[in-house]
């Protein structure tokens, strides 16, 4: 009988911690004047456009106060969540929120 609650608790535990994923990020941020723009979606998607047109789509996760945007299986940004509100990036890039 013990072993059977320590796999039903065991379970549970690997259900709870992948329920939980990363932390939740969402929001439209803008750089180079408003060229750029950083679209960061609530599933974990990232969708960068110049001058309205999209040019990439990536994954990212947010831990803490970073965000990684993962470019392929070998490369990552990463950008720091500023107490503004705005994303610091790799070479100083600054994303501002929009509205």
């Amino acid at each position: 009988m013990i072993n059977v609650k320590m796999i039903a608790a065991g379970s549970l535990s690997l259900m709870l911690l992948a329920a939980c994923g990363g932390e939740s990020f969402q929001g439209n941020y803008t750089a180079a004047g408003g060229m750029q723009e950083f679209n960061f979606k609530e599933d974990g998607h990232m969708v960068q456009s110049m001058a309205g047109n999209k040019i990439a789509e990536f994954k990212f996760e947010k831990e803490g106060d970073e965000i990684k945007v993962i470019m392929n299986e070998n490369a990552s940004q990463i950008y720091t969540v500023q107490a503004s509100g705005e994303l610091i990036g790799p070479g100083g890039i600054k994303l501002t929120k929009k509205g």
